[in-house]
């Protein structure tokens, strides 16, 4: 695993690559555990020598505690709950060593995970920035609503306000002038200024008019 992680950080470094472009990090690693007899890897199931000539198979995930790799053999002796029991779960089967033809298949299967896994990450992120941009705009024209609804109250208020002047207005008005007319009447100076009555006029309020009107 130490020599993959290295191999990893030449490609990054110098542009090599020597693992495959199917290994794009860490987690297209998987850690090996042999069964070991005379310093010789061995399939647990049949007794195999794993030497290249016979195909051998990584389980993943398999348990931590327990070897995981068999013989492709093993898996026709063993049934499949059987050999879960024994090796832990397996979601995956990887062929190690392939011959060139296998090898393409396994790297056009990797790549298309990863374009899979490349899409549902995208998805997950396009709908994350439409719920976002969704309350946005919830938040705006809820916004805007109580805007409206501000400006309605405040000419409700405005027009209720008015109203409530406008009869003062008017008394104040109906009562100067009917002060100013009950003046007018008690005093015949006055009383010419606002009216035009033709009546005739003694030679006191005649002059009185003149001196007023002068």
């Amino acid at each position: 695993k130490e020599a993959a992680v290295q191999a990893l950080l030449r490609r990054k470094t110098h542009g090599t690559d020597e693992l495959g472009a199917h290994i794009r990090g860490m987690s297209d690693l998987y850690s090996v555990r042999f069964q070991l007899e005379a310093g010789h890897a061995v399939c647990p199931v049949t007794g195999k020598a794993l030497k290249g000539s016979v195909p051998a198979v990584l389980i993943v995930p398999g348990n931590a505690d327990a070897n995981n790799v068999l013989s492709e053999s093993a898996f026709a002796q063993l049934p499949g709950d059987e050999m879960e029991a024994e090796y832990g779960p397996i979601q995956r089967k990887v062929r190690l060593a392939p011959p060139p033809q296998i090898l393409k298949e396994v790297e056009a299967r990797v790549e298309k995970e990863h374009a899979e896994e490349a899409a549902r990450r995208k998805a997950k992120k396009d709908k994350k920035k439409d719920k976002k941009r969704k309350r946005g705009d919830q938040k705006d024209g809820k916004g805007d609503k109580d805007s409206k609804r501000q400006q309605k109250q405040q000419q409700k208020q405005s027009s209720t306000n008015s109203s409530k002047h406008k009869p003062n207005s008017i008394t104040a008005a109906n009562a100067a002038r009917s002060k100013v007319g009950a003046a007018a009447k008690s005093n015949s100076v006055l009383d010419s200024l606002f009216t035009t009555n033709d009546r005739k006029l003694s030679d006191k309020e005649k002059k009185d008019r003149l001196v007023a009107r002068g």
